[in-house]
């Protein structure tokens, strides 16, 4: 059998940062922002490579079931480097993305990808926490998120803020 290890910045997962256990909710929404910020440059890359290109089939299903009826809003929670968001409104040219990352760096990955699509006008890429959404009550005909919810502390308080954004009958996509 096959031993693996990983590491974050050079440091074997053991030491690089305390147990999840020993810490508070704040320190480990922390812990994970500076995760995320430190595989910026390299995530694209270890989402295509890890999933053996799945996650491009993934977001192709995702898109096509899409139904926008209201709003023509789509909130793309975790939305790390926008792929879905950018993905959406090619396929959707009658929508207005609003791609959600806590992570700055992510989300300046995200602008650097939209910029040249020609999509700014239509992706707005906002910094903040799932847990409370920066959105009024009903906002989005859908929502979605890819591969981002295992890593949300309180997914119940996410979950209550999915469904107070959704519009009723709106739909929540998860890829987890």
């Amino acid at each position: 059998m096959h031993k693996f290890y990983f590491g974050i910045n050079g440091l074997p997962l053991s030491n690089a940062y305390p147990s999840i256990k020993d810490l508070s909710e704040e320190q480990r929404v922390q812990i994970v922002q500076r995760i995320f910020s430190s595989v910026t440059d390299r995530y694209d890359f270890l989402n295509h490579f890890l999933s053996a290109g799945r996650d491009k089939a993934w977001r192709r299903f995702l898109i096509q079931r899409i139904n926008f009826f209201s709003t023509h809003r789509l909130l793309d929670l975790a939305t790390g480097t926008g792929d879905v968001a950018i993905d959406a409104a090619r396929h959707y040219p009658q929508i207005r993305v609003f791609g959600l990352d806590f992570a700055k760096a992510m989300l300046n990955a995200a602008a650097a990808k939209i910029d040249p699509s020609g999509l700014s006008g239509r992706i707005s890429l906002i910094q903040a926490d799932a847990m409370n959404l920066p959105f009024p009550d009903e906002s989005f005909d859908a929502l979605t998120v890819a591969f981002g919810i295992r890593n949300m502390p309180d997914r119940r308080r996410v979950l209550e803020e999915m469904v107070r954004v959704l519009l009723p009958g709106g739909k929540f996509f998860c890829w987890n």
